[in-house]
C-alpha cells in the first residue's frame, strides 16, 4: 500500500497466509492408511494507516474489530476448525514516507483437518492434468 493510497482511501486491512503446515504422520487410521490430515495455517490480518496524533487509538481499534471479526469467524465446510490469536505487533513506518504510516498485524493459528488423497499417478490422473503434464 502507498502513502497516497492510504491517505485517499482511509484505513487498508490485508489478510493473507503465510505458511501451512501438515501432520500427516500422525493421522494414520486402524488399517495403517491416512485418513486426515491435520494442516496448521497461519493467517495474518494487518490494517495500515496514515498516523496521526491518536494513531496507537486508531490502530487498537481496528485491530479490535479484526480480532472480533476472525475469532468469530466459522469456516464453510470446516466448522471444527480450531482458530487462536499467537500474536500481534504494531509498527510506526518512518522512512521514505512524508507522513507515518502505523501497521498493526495478528498472527493466527488455524487448525483444521482435511481428508487425506493419495498421491497422483499416471493411472489415475484426470485428462486434464495428463495433457498438462505432457506439455500440451
Amino acid at each position: 500500500m502507498s502513502e497516497e493510497e492510504l491517505k485517499e482511501d482511509g484505513p487498508a486491512i490485508l489478510v493473507y497466509a503465510r505458511m501451512e503446515k501438515a501432520d500427516k504422520d500422525d493421522d494414520y487410521g486402524v488399517e495403517g492408511d491416512a485418513t486426515t490430515v491435520e494442516r496448521h495455517l497461519t493467517l495474518v490480518t494487518e490494517a495500515m494507516l496514515v498516523a496521526g496524533d491518536e494513531v496507537d487509538d486508531a490502530l487498537d481499534d481496528i485491530a479490535e474489530e479484526m480480532e472480533a471479526a476472525i475469532s468469530d469467524f466459522i469456516i464453510p465446510g470446516f466448522e471444527s476448525a480450531v482458530v487462536r490469536l499467537r500474536e500481534s505487533d504494531i509498527d510506526l513506518v518512518t522512512d521514505q514516507v512524508k507522513r507515518p504510516i502505523g501497521a498493526i498485524g495478528l498472527v493466527w493459528q488455524i487448525r483444521y483437518r482435511t481428508d487425506w488423497r493419495p498421491r497422483a499417478t499416471a493411472n489415475n490422473l484426470d485428462a486434464d492434468m495428463q495433457a498438462f503434464l505432457r506439455g500440451e
